[in-house]
């Protein structure tokens, strides 16, 4: 009978390794269609309660201006994520009275499932907004990166 029961409970632990890992029975190690991460990274991860912010690598940083009237500012961006799990985000906050752009770059990623720990290279292009005058410091994650001056 203890021989049985080992053998059912070896039988069990290896099916256990079979199954998505997720620590919070709410939450699907596989998510939804609605879930898949968009590809702008100015939209968030609609992941649910189990998202996660993480850190990026920058390698650089690059402020470019259009042609335009008036000119467009863009923050060309390279470096790599954790994981293929992460997904980049971005956010522009605008500048008010201290003509400040501040710029947040991180990333999200659920941590119940289980991915490839090997780092994900990004590219990215963040608009910046049009100005006509004034000149305007950029941060990026708190860290002054340039000004625009158009």
């Amino acid at each position: 009978m203890l021989k049985i029961l080992l053998i059912l409970l070896v039988f069990l632990a290896l099916l256990e390794g079979c199954t998505p890992v997720s620590r919070d029975p709410n939450v699907s190690a596989m998510p939804a269609a609605s879930d898949t991460p968009a590809s702008d990274p100015q939209i968030p991860v609609t992941g649910g309660d189990s998202t996660t912010l993480g850190e990026v690598q920058i390698d650089s940083l690059a402020i470019q201006v259009s042609d335009s009237f008036p000119p467009h500012y863009q923050l060309e961006v390279k470096g790599s994520l954790p994981s293929s799990c992460h997904q980049l985000r971005t956010g522009v906050e605008m500048p008010a009275m201290q003509s400040e752009i501040h710029v947040q770059i991180y990333s999200e990623y659920d941590p119940y499932v289980v991915c490839t720990q090997a780092a994900k290279p990004f590219d990215a292009s963040i608009p910046l907004g049009g100005y006509v005058r004034g000149s305007y410091t950029v941060f990026v994650n708190e860290k002054e990166v340039g000004k625009i001056t158009p």
